[in-house]
């Protein structure tokens, strides 16, 4: 019902925060996933609207571009990507990362290069499947860095404490609108 009361007043996408486990080896249960793979995957109203996957990395054990290839991305694919609730926009699936700076850590893809790697990986990945690329999204101020690791805009989530004030939303969304290598 909840579904059915948000597209009647106007809400047609959910995000939800996806947490990996045991990037080791195959998936099996994503960590805190009910909320999609237990109520929204089942409701009702979910053909209703549409969801997207916050990739969550600052709370996920951290990974490689092996596990990333081997494990993650063929999860994504086989449980949300190829879902017809899934949204894309231009036919490009939308992925939103919190935490997306550390990407480019030595715990997870290493560099800059390396995390442009990865997200031209999965970008080729998702062309096989019919989509015409991936539009990723990061999380907080856009910036140099992160449009070099091939960020196509950012968005804001928190700005933690300082977020309940006005000003502060205000000024930092206005700073990060003034990076024309992204979009806000």
């Amino acid at each position: 019902w909840e579904i059915k009361y948000m597209v009647e007043h106007g809400i047609d996408v959910q995000s939800f925060c996806w947490f990996g486990d045991n990037s080791a080896g195959p998936l099996k249960t994503p960590s805190w996933g009910e909320q999609l793979h237990e109520a929204f995957m089942y409701a009702e109203y979910s053909d209703y609207m549409y969801y997207v996957l916050q990739w969550e990395t600052s709370a996920t054990q951290a990974f490689n571009a092996g596990q990333f290839r081997n494990y993650i991305v063929p999860y994504w694919f086989e449980n949300y990507f190829l879902d017809e609730r899934y949204m894309t926009i231009d036919n490009k699936l939308v992925l939103p990362i919190f935490g997306a700076a550390q990407l480019s850590e030595a715990s997870y893809f290493g560099s800059i290069s390396g995390v442009k790697s990865e997200f031209d990986y999965l970008e080729e990945q998702a062309r096989k499947y019919g989509f015409d690329g991936v539009l990723f999204f990061a999380c907080g101020s856009s910036g140099d860095n992160l449009a070099n690791m091939g960020f196509d805009a950012s968005y804001a989530y928190n700005w933690g404490t300082a977020g309940s004030s006005l000003q502060v939303n205000k000024d930092r969304i206005t700073s990060s609108a003034k990076n024309q290598k992204m979009y806000t």
